[in-house]
């Protein structure tokens, strides 16, 4: 996984540093952190266990308000550029994750499926051929697919990703209570 993307152009809370270095290293994310965050865990009201979670899997659950899209979007950017991140949600709240994408990543491509705008039959065939022929592209941009809960269940949205290496595709769920 590499590190391709610049700093975020706006600060992480302590709360969500710490979610993205759990998420990223699950098995040592609490051996050298920063006195700061070292800190803001020993002061919390609760402990949380390790898990046995793959690393870059794994759930932020965090509350209403904090910065949760944002959170998500940075962890997202750790990823090469080559892998497709596909966020799932109402699309209610897809105007909130474009704007935080953009913040990040201002020359992301964004693929849409469902609402306005809804290009992803065009789009990701396109945009996946060389991921299933083997043959991933060195990517000048990041890709982002933002889709309804239905695209995304759609079969034949679920069919184009045949084939293609889960190394080179991260899903988000976003209000996957509804």
């Amino acid at each position: 996984i590499g590190t391709q993307t610049p700093p975020p152009t706006k600060d992480l809370w302590p709360h969500q540093k710490l979610a993205i270095r759990a998420w990223s290293d699950p098995a040592t994310w609490r051996n050298n952190l920063e006195p700061d965050l070292a800190e803001f865990l020993q002061n919390q009201s609760t402990d949380q266990e390790p898990t046995n979670n793959h690393q870059y899997q794994g759930i932020l659950s965090m509350c209403t308000g904090s910065g949760k899209t944002f959170a998500a979007v940075t962890a997202s950017c750790l990823a090469d550029k080559n892998v497709i991140t596909i966020i799932a949600m109402p699309l209610t709240i897809r105007e909130q994750w474009e704007n935080e994408i953009r913040q990040m990543e201002p020359h992301a491509k964004i693929i849409y499926g469902g609402g306005d705008g809804d290009n992803w039959k065009t789009q990701l065939p396109v945009h996946l051929a060389g991921y299933r022929q083997g043959t991933p592209p060195t990517a000048e941009e990041r890709l982002f697919v933002l889709c309804s809960y239905d695209a995304i269940s759609n079969d034949a949205f679920v069919k184009l990703f045949d084939g293609i290496e889960s190394q080179f595709v991260q899903v988000i769920g976003d209000e996957v209570h509804n």
